[in-house]
């Protein structure tokens, strides 16, 4: 089994969720100076480095909101450009996801 496939296998055995990118968001800034992958790692106490849906290397700190739940918050979750850039809703590692109240 090559990387990929454990990284895969090993995403597949968490509790998943169903996000959806939030448009306009590119602009905000996060709080306190911090580049939302710093403030990501501060509020979550891991280490930003996989993307939360399919395991390449994390480089955008996106904002999501969750698909078919009645829950209108914004989350921080690590992604890939390609997962970050999708149009259609993905599934990411609920443990992944930071609300961030503005």
């Amino acid at each position: 089994m090559n990387r990929s496939e454990r990284v895969i296998t090993a995403l597949n055995g968490l509790a998943r969720e169903k996000v959806r990118n939030m448009k306009g968001t590119g602009g905000d800034k996060a709080p306190d100076g911090l580049s939302w992958k710093a403030w990501w790692e501060k509020n979550s106490n891991k280490k930003f480095d996989l993307c939360s849906c399919c395991g390449s290397k994390a480089e955008d700190g996106s904002h999501v909101k969750k698909v078919n739940v009645d829950d209108r918050s914004c989350y921080i979750v690590p992604l890939c450009h390609k997962c970050n850039e999708s149009p259609d809703p993905i599934d990411v590692n609920s443990g992944d996801l930071v609300l961030f109240i503005p």
